[in-house]
């Protein structure tokens, strides 16, 4: 039986799969982290997902709003995470100018 380029359900079955695969690498890159209680609770959302996509909890004409949604919660993550670098490198720029004009100072 072939398959029409524009069947939808036949997109929709690629989309879920593509969908479900990088859930899958979501979750193992996740748990190569240190626990603590934002790598818990985004594993949590994102295990909970695959599961309501794997027991077709999700209809088909719900996918991309739901691969939206994942994306816009995986950048806040990414940003949260990010976030604390950047504050991080500040300080250490703020102590280390400190200490180079404090001796001066005085």
């Amino acid at each position: 039986m072939k398959k029409e380029k524009n069947d939808i359900s036949y997109d929709y079955a690629i989309f879920r799969t593509k969908f479900e695969m990088l859930l899958s690498n979501e979750i193992n890159k996740i748990q190569k982290f240190k626990k603590n209680k934002t790598n818990t609770d985004y594993l949590k959302m994102i295990v909970g997902l695959k599961k309501e996509l794997r027991n077709y909890s999700i209809k088909s004409q719900d996918l991309k709003a739901n691969y939206l949604a994942f994306l816009k919660v995986k950048r806040e993550y990414q940003l949260k995470r990010v976030v604390w670098w950047i504050v991080g490198g500040f300080l250490l720029f703020f102590i280390i100018i400190l200490s180079i004009t404090i001796p001066f100072l005085i």
